[in-house]
């Protein structure tokens, strides 16, 4: 597994929100919010260092039942990130035959993060293509933590209002930057947390404020690394 997302998935993700907000427009989901079970868990990201192992573990998609019986065989602290782009390729190959099936999709990746906060106790970071402010509304909907949000698909107005949005919802959003411009695009829209990937990791990591919490799949024993990225391989 990659925790990077590629370009070509831009398409698919944006074709698969367009979709859900044919069918609940963002006033009709932001509505939605005053009904929703979940609550904000943590306030900050001191507390989010506090509560958790500072580990994330991300697990490889599987069918639901497989994926919380992974989760709940993790450690209570650790953080567990849910994928939901990769989730829901995963489920579009799986249904490819069915075009109903196929139209259910576009929400049914969702249900991976209502049913982890649900049957686990365990802090969730979302991760997905974020594009729009609609679905940080999604992932407070469906009980995220804190969402790991990918610079790359975004312009920096775009980021900014990614993260105020965040904010306003009482998630923690970490911002993923692959290179030193789209660091400073997150350090100009007043990101906290940036996830540097292993592949840039040092590069990035002698251009990152010391005041940010920063996160990677970097494998090595940083002393500048506050949470380390692993996955979770399904049989």
């Amino acid at each position: 597994m990659e925790i990077l997302y590629d370009i070509r998935h831009f398409s698919d993700a944006l074709n698969a929100l367009n979709a859900r907000e044919a069918v609940l427009d963002y006033d009709s989901l932001g509505r939605t919010l005053a009904y929703s079970p979940f609550t904000s868990r943590i306030d900050s990201f001191e507390e989010l260092k506090a509560k958790t192992s500072k580990q994330s573990v991300i697990i490889q998609p599987c069918e639901l039942h497989k994926f919380i019986q992974c989760a709940q065989s993790l450690d209570s602290k650790d953080l567990i990130t849910i994928d939901s782009f990769r989730i829901y390729q995963h489920i579009r190959a799986f249904d490819s035959q069915n075009d109903e099936r196929l139209s259910d999709s576009v929400f049914e990746h969702l249900e991976f993060l209502s049913h982890t906060r649900r049957y686990t106790t365990n802090l969730i970071l979302h991760k997905d293509i974020f594009l729009k402010p609609y679905q940080m509304i999604e992932s407070a909907l469906y009980g995220a933590d804190c969402v790991l949000i990918d610079s790359s698909f975004v312009s920096g107005k775009e980021l900014d209002s990614l993260l105020v949005m965040a904010c306003k919802l009482r998630l923690l959003p970490i911002v993923l930057t692959r290179d030193t411009n789209e660091l400073k695009k997150a350090i100009f829209a007043k990101a906290r947390a940036v996830f540097l990937p292993k592949q840039n990791f040092e590069q990035l990591l002698s251009a990152t404020p010391n005041s940010l919490l920063i996160c990677s799949d970097f494998v090595s024993n940083s002393q500048a690394l506050d949470i380390r990225f692993s996955f979770l391989m399904v049989n």
